[in-house]
């Protein structure tokens, strides 16, 4: 995945974030859910990129391969960044890779 991509898609992951915050989402239920099963085969496709947010101190402890780390105070400051990239992948009719995100 080359490195606009990828910026993108942790830009998504700032977005998504941010709209979760806001809305103050109370039920888990709320949020989508993947598989294990589903996980590995689109990780290692590169359809997917991972956002751990469990902080620096724990993902520089060991994190999933590939991960990139983001706090929670860089989540909106990269929203805005995110929609840009996400006009920019409509109108090339090029879509973005699904984001994940983890904290356990």
């Amino acid at each position: 995945m080359n490195t606009s991509w990828r910026s993108a898609a942790f830009a998504l992951l700032l977005l998504s974030a941010s709209a979760l915050h806001a809305q103050q989402l109370s039920d888990s239920a709320a949020v989508p859910r993947m598989t294990i099963e589903e996980f590995k085969p689109a990780l290692e496709k590169g359809q997917l990129v991972v956002i751990d947010v469990r902080g620096d101190a724990v993902y520089a402890s060991g994190h999933i391969p590939g991960a990139l780390s983001v706090s929670g105070a860089a989540l909106d400051q990269k929203a805005v960044e995110w929609k840009a990239a996400q006009r920019a992948a409509e109108q090339a009719k090029k879509p973005l890779p699904a984001l994940v995100t983890y904290c356990s």
